[in-house]
């Protein structure tokens, strides 16, 4: 694997590396010591997803599963089916895609990505922001990308990208929009739920004018996950008023109703398609039409402003994207005093 170079301050590639170090033991029918599989979950990025969502023992069962021989019987039966099979299949595709991986890999350690991907993020961000590159580590855990105060890119599913740049841009987003956000973290559960929907709202939303813009009039040439998750996105922004108009219904009854709170919040929740995705991203496109850019711009980091200029702009607009009634903006108002505004 080459070395980062200056060409990409932050890219490490430790995570990767030591995947390798124990699918290779695997794929010869080995288990590793218990001090491997620690030196691979503390590696740079799985150190991350530990701490957020990887499960470690079912992340080991499911590396077993897809490359040990003697597991093909079990690995027959999983793969028909489940909730493991997909990342399995990842695993496996992984495997198959290496040698690709490592000349993508190696061209992206040449290519001075870090700059411009820092450039794409910030021009979707308030002036005069001036962040250093954060941490890029790639490992293989899932057909995706997360970003926490580092950003943790899937190896093999950034090879199916037609450049990682767009990709990078937007994880690079969301790192930089966390020196924004001044909302207070909910205790209550169900205002974590509603919380939750307006964060992926306006984050991803705005974000995903940075990688996702042409998705729904015209999907990426691209291969596997990346395909099959365009294909979700288009269809799901072409019914985003829907969606829109269930959420208007489920916040109305959130204002009305206080004790049947926590249940709507999850309901909301539960309904709302590809972590908010492509809902946001025609939420933030109605904002630019009525606002320009720099409407989306003033709004990163506060979901309720993001929410209220939307309801602003579908409301002036030509009826295709229906604002929220007055009580769904009374709860928005009542959680933005709670969380952002009160002392």
């Amino acid at each position: 694997m080459a070395g980062s170079g200056p060409a990409n301050p932050g890219f490490v590639y430790d995570g990767y590396e030591q995947f390798w170090h124990v699918a290779d033991l695997l794929m010869h029918d080995l288990e590793p010591s218990d001090a491997q599989w620690q030196a691979l979950l503390s590696a740079s990025g799985y150190r991350e997803l530990v701490a957020h969502e990887l499960t470690p023992d079912v992340f080991a069962e499911n590396l077993r599963l897809a490359f040990k021989p003697s597991l093909g019987a079990p690995l027959a039966h999983v793969l028909q089916g489940g909730s493991q099979a997909s990342l399995i299949r990842h695993y496996i595709l992984t495997a198959d895609m290496r040698r690709n991986i490592a000349r993508r890999m190696d061209a992206m350690a040449a290519a001075p990505l870090a700059a411009a991907a820092r450039e794409a993020a910030l021009s979707w961000l308030p002036a005069g922001l001036s962040p250093a590159f954060p941490t890029v580590a790639f490992v293989i855990f899932g057909p995706d990308a997360r970003s926490y105060l580092s950003v943790v890119l899937d190896a093999a599913y950034v090879c199916q990208q037609e450049s990682p740049l767009p990709l990078l841009a937007h994880e690079y987003h969301h790192v930089f929009r966390r020196h924004l956000v001044a909302a207070r973290p909910a205790q209550d559960p169900g205002d974590k739920d509603l919380l939750w929907v307006l964060n992926q709202l306006e984050s991803e939303g705005i974000a995903d004018q940075i990688d996702k813009r042409s998705w729904p009039a015209d999907p990426p040439s691209a291969t596997g996950a990346v395909t099959n998750y365009a294909r979700q996105y288009r269809k799901q922004y072409a019914v985003a008023p829907d969606q829109i108009r269930r959420m208007d219904t489920l916040l109305s009854a959130w204002h009305r109703i206080p004790a049947r709170r926590n249940e709507l919040a999850r309901r909301l929740r539960a309904s709302l398609p590809l972590a908010g995705h492509p809902t946001g991203s025609f939420m933030a496109r109605r904002i630019e039409a009525r606002f320009g850019r720099q409407g989306c711009i003033d709004a990163v980091g506060n979901p309720f402003a993001f929410v209220r200029l939307y309801s602003e702009a579908a409301a002036s607009g030509d009826g295709a994207a229906p604002p929220l009634c007055r009580e769904s903006l009374s709860a928005i108002a009542t959680l933005e005093r709670i969380y952002l505004t009160s002392a």
